[in-house]
């Protein structure tokens, strides 16, 4: 497999991250102005790069050759399958190929392309030929969107029009929340309509993994709107507004819907594989956590496996040596009032600790 081209062009970089994303193996033959190559003219009658070869197949254009790979290619699947994301994802990209690209074109030529490659002068003023509002857009779109409960929209990254754009990787998580909100693999297990409940953002920094929402939480769509919630808040230091009004603060549970309740009492516990279909991907898309809560045993079995101690109990008192990134915690449930009362460590120790971070992050 040869991708022709050189990896400045976000194009390039685009054909070249979609293949790593799919764990495949590539040569890149860097093709020059004005430097004459036959292969690369096979592939690319017009000479725009990139140019792609994968045995005597031969094509070019970046959209043209990830669709190919996606398809020849199926696992992992980076295109959306689902109707409505796979349009939202489609379109994403033609933004980043052909509206931002024309509209910061100019000025990374000017600023990067002219004086670094071909010696000349950076001009002052650079007009560029659409109004510079393009550039906005996905920042306006996302403030209404990515940041709100999952259902409202979300590809992950390979729309990569330009290093730096922190735009593109918020454009991927709204492409993922929206497969995640059309999800219903698990409805023919649950007694109800599968609901499912998350609230992350591109801006996250303290994510909140959580077990599974309850009936409250499946009825409102709110994560920890409950009793639960208001325990948390309070480990937290944080109030009611601050946890739903800050978008630094995501949560995001071992299972997105409720898995209904136990006859014997309290609710099921999360089916694995809600996890085992969305989790590695979601986090993918959360580059800014600094702080994971890992609120029960099944959101820290799956993130320490191989760590946790024998019981609940032993693996938040050994807090300390999960570092200042990852903290466990018990589940703020009212069953657990007993377990406060005779682990009095816990609020002494483990809460203080909580309460910085969460004042650490939320203040820069």
């Amino acid at each position: 497999m040869l991708i022709y081209g050189s990896s400045l062009s976000p194009f390039v970089r685009k054909t070249m991250v979609f293949a790593t994303e799919k764990g495949l193996a590539y040569d890149n033959k860097v093709v020059r102005l004005g430097q004459p190559d036959t292969e690369f003219d096979a592939c690319s009658p017009f000479g725009k790069i990139p140019g792609f070869q994968d045995g005597d197949f031969k094509i070019s254009d970046s959209s043209a050759i990830i669709t190919y790979l996606d398809a020849a290619h199926p696992e992992p699947n980076l295109i959306p399958t689902e109707p409505k994301a796979r349009a939202r994802t489609v379109w994403y990209e033609e933004y980043a190929d052909s509206i931002f690209v024309g509209a910061a074109g100019p000025i990374f030529f000017n600023r990067v392309v002219g004086p670094r490659f071909m010696g000349a002068q950076p001009e002052s003023q650079v007009k560029s030929p659409r109004p510079m509002r393009t550039l906005s857009w996905p920042g306006r779109r996302l403030q209404t969107s990515s940041s709100a409960s999952v259902g409202c929209s979300g590809p992950k990254a390979l729309l990569g029009a330009a290093d730096g754009i922190a735009y593109i990787p918020s454009m991927a998580l709204d492409a993922l929340l929206e497969e995640i909100s059309a999800c219903r693999v698990c409805a023919p297990y649950l007694p109800h309509t599968p609901r499912p409940v998350t609230r992350v953002s591109a801006a996250t920094r303290i994510l909140i993994a959580g077990q599974a929402p309850g009936r409250l939480v499946h009825e409102t769509g709110l994560p920890f709107n409950d009793p639960s919630g208001v325990r948390l808040r309070q480990w937290m230091g944080i109030d009611r507004e601050t946890f739903y009004g800050r978008s630094e603060i995501g949560v995001a549970a071992m299972a997105f819907c409720f898995p209904g309740t136990n006859p014997k009492g309290g609710d099921y516990p999360p089916p694995p594989r809600c996890a085992a279909l969305w989790r590695s991907r979601l986090l993918a898309a959360l580059p800014n956590v600094e702080l994971t809560l890992l609120v029960g045993g099944y959101a820290q079995d799956w993130a320490l496996a191989g760590r946790t101690g024998r019981t609940m109990t032993e693996t938040v008192a050994r807090w300390r040596e999960f570092g200042p990134n990852v903290l466990p915690l018990p589940h703020p449930s009212w069953r657990n009032t007993a377990w406060l009362k005779r682990n009095p460590w816990f609020e002494a120790e483990v809460t203080p600790f909580l309460r910085q971070r969460v004042t650490d992050i939320l203040g820069r």
